[in-house]
C-alpha cells in the first residue's frame, strides 16, 4: 500500500477489527480501514517524534511508544477513539541527540539514528532508554519497574510473547533476560551472524556465515533450544557467496520452515523450507510482509 508520506515507518499493528495503525518518522500516526489501500492521518505528534512501538494488548487497548527530544513518551488508546490519546509515563533519556539551536523543520527531513527502543510482550510493554536502562509495565497493573542492562542497545531490542528478551550491543554481543532486566545473560553468538530471533524462551534461529580470506563462502541456520547458550549447525542454506550483512534482520515462523533474511545490504530474501533449496527475491503477501515487519523491524 501506498502510505501518506516519505519517511520511514517504524512501527505498525493490525489491530483485532483488521484496522491497520502504522507509525514512524516524523511525527508519522495514520490508520486504514481498507488494508492500507487509504490512510487516515492522525494528528498528535510532532514533526521530530519517531513512533516506536504500536501494540493492542488482549485487553483491547492500543499502546503506543513515541522518541523525541530527551526521552520516550508512552501513550495509551481506546481503540474506538483513535484520536484521543492518553499520556501515560515519559521516560528520560540522556542521548547526545542535535544541537539545541537546530531547526526542527530540517529535523523532519532526515532519519534520526535512534537510541531507544521499544517492545511488548504478552504481559508488559518494554522500553529501553540511552544508555543503558530498561522500563518495564505490567499490563495488568500499570506498575513501572526498572532496572539496568549491561549493555547499551545499538543493533536493537527483540522480545517474544512470553517475555524472552534478546538485546544487541554489536557483532559477538548479544545479551538475553527472561524476567524483563533483573539478570542477563550472554548469549552464544558469532562476529559473522544474523540478528537472532526467538520463538519463546527456548527456541530460537539465526544465520551465521562462514567467512574465508576472499568473503563468506557459506551460511548455516543455526538453532537452539535453550534460549541461545548453546546452538545446533542445521542446513548450509545454499547460499554460497551471498553476502548477510552482520546483524541484519532476520525472522522464522514458530517451525522454522518461512524465514526472511537481508542479503547484499538491502536485498530481502524468503526461504519457505528453513533455507534449504533456493532464496527467492521480491515482494511478500500480505501475512509475510506483516510478520517480516513487527518481527525484524522491533
Amino acid at each position: 500500500s501506498d502510505l501518506p508520506t516519505v519517511h520511514g515507518i517504524q512501527a505498525y499493528e493490525v489491530l483485532a477489527d483488521g484496522r491497520w495503525l502504522a507509525g514512524g518518522e516524523a511525527g508519522f500516526l495514520a490508520v486504514s480501514e481498507s488494508a492500507g489501500k487509504s490512510w487516515t492521518p492522525i494528528e498528535l505528534l510532532q514533526p521530530g517524534d519517531v513512533v516506536l512501538l504500536l501494540h493492542q494488548h488482549a485487553d483491547g487497548a492500543v499502546w503506543m511508544a513515541v522518541d523525541r527530544d530527551h526521552g520516550v513518551a508512552v501513550y495509551r488508546a481506546d481503540p474506538k477513539a483513535l484520536s484521543n490519546w492518553q499520556l501515560v509515563k515519559e521516560l528520560a533519556s540522556d542521548r547526545i541527540d542535535e544541537p539545541p539551536a537546530i531547526d526542527r523543520a530540517l529535523l523532519s527531513l532526515r532519519p534520526r539514528t535512534l537510541a531507544d527502543f521499544a517492545v511488548a510482550s504478552e504481559d508488559r510493554l518494554v522500553v529501553v532508554t540511552h544508555p543503558k536502562l530498561i522500563h518495564s509495565m505490567d499490563f495488568r497493573t500499570g506498575q513501572w519497574e526498572r532496572a539496568e542492562t549491561p549493555r547499551v542497545f545499538k543493533q536493537g531490542l527483540k522480545i517474544t510473547p512470553d517475555g524472552f528478551i534478546a538485546g544487541t550491543w554489536g557483532p559477538d554481543w548479544v545479551v538475553t533476560s527472561t524476567d524483563y532486566g533483573k539478570t542477563w545473560q550472554r548469549m552464544k553468538s558469532w562476529v559473522n551472524m544474523s540478528q537472532p530471533h526467538f520463538i519463546d524462551k527456548s527456541r530460537g534461529w539465526t544465520l551465521v556465515n562462514d567467512l574465508g580470506l576472499l568473503g563468506p563462502r557459506q551460511q548455516h541456520v543455526n538453532a537452539t533450544q535453550d534460549g541461545g547458550q548453546n546452538w545446533a549447525q542445521g542446513v548450509e542454506t545454499n547460499s554460497r557467496g551471498i553476502d548477510t550483512p552482520w546483524l541484519a534482520p532476520f525472522w522464522t515462523d514458530p517451525s522454522g520452515q518461512l524465514m526472511f533474511r537481508i542479503a547484499y545490504g538491502s536485498m530481502l530474501q524468503i526461504s519457505r523450507d528453513g533455507g534449504a533449496s533456493k532464496w527467492t527475491v521480491g515482494l511478500c503477501n500480505a501475512p509475510e510482509t506483516t510478520c517480516i515487519a513487527s518481527s525484524c523491524s522491533r
